[in-house]
């Protein structure tokens, strides 16, 4: 799930699109819906949430670390219920689909302090229920190990995605030194790109969230999509779906 902005605003006579907390949860909810239906099931499931889930971090409608004022549309405490219930609706989803789902919440540069919150109560929502094993490792950069796949997670505005391939060798050199297939899975740019670097899968992810008035301006464009990626236990990466914000009729 690449940068879902619960709580950014835009205007479609400025931007070519309307988006708000509403439609975010639509788009959200239907892109959910298709992705993991298209998906076969399978044991074990990643849900990742590349971070940015929430477009602002305070009542200021600020980021945190940067104190950027941005777009903001409707109240904090309406971004913060509608962008968890959300959150809780596509762990279910899931759920109905795998049988384990583990789920991946990076932080982002929107929602340094909202990603911390988002984890949380997701762990708590699901604290009886075996099937749902939250990642709850406190770096930027977060690891799953399936079989012979190690699988990177990180929202992307940490450092160049180059080192990424370097920075999981020496986080996890025992799994590195162990399994044939790593990969990295990254947002925060908005556009996506797979590229291979020296036998690392690098999957920088879109986002389902059109533009706001600053990136339109600045012409940071690229289609709205959502993946699934299928990593076989011995093999793997081996096939993607995906789908388009378009193909759903937003």
């Amino acid at each position: 799930i690449g940068d879902p902005h619960f709580g950014m605003y835009s205007w479609d006579k400025e931007t070519g699109h309307n988006w708000d907390v509403d439609i975010c949860e639509k788009v959200h909810r239907a892109g959910l819906a298709e992705i993991i239906g298209n998906t076969q099931p399978t044991k074990e499931c990643i849900l990742f949430n590349a971070g940015d889930h929430f477009h602002y971090d305070n009542i200021f409608q600020q980021t945190t670390r940067s104190k950027n004022s941005v777009d903001a549309d409707s109240r904090f405490g309406k971004m913060i219920d509608v962008g968890q219930d959300a959150m809780v609706d596509w762990v279910q989803m899931a759920l109905r689909h795998h049988e384990i789902v583990r789920v991946v919440i990076a932080r982002g540069n929107h929602d340094d302090m909202g990603s911390h919150h988002l984890r949380s109560m997701i762990r708590q929502a699901f604290r009886e229920n075996p099937r749902v094993v939250v990642n709850n490792e406190q770096s930027v950069y977060r690891y799953e190990r399936f079989g012979n796949n190690l699988l990177g997670f990180t929202h992307g505005n940490s450092c160049k995605s180059d080192k990424l391939p370097s920075i999981m060798a020496l986080d996890r050199k025992k799994d590195w030194g162990a399994v044939d297939h790593t990969a990295w899975y990254y947002g925060h740019f908005h556009s996506a790109i797979s590229r291979d670097i020296n036998g690392t899968q690098m999957h920088q992810l879109a986002t389902l969230a059109p533009n706001e008035a600053y990136s339109k301006e600045a012409g940071y464009m690229s289609e709205r999509a959502i993946i699934s990626d299928i990593h076989h236990i011995k093999g793997g990466w081996t096939n993607r779906n995906r789908v388009t914000a378009a193909s759903l009729g937003f």
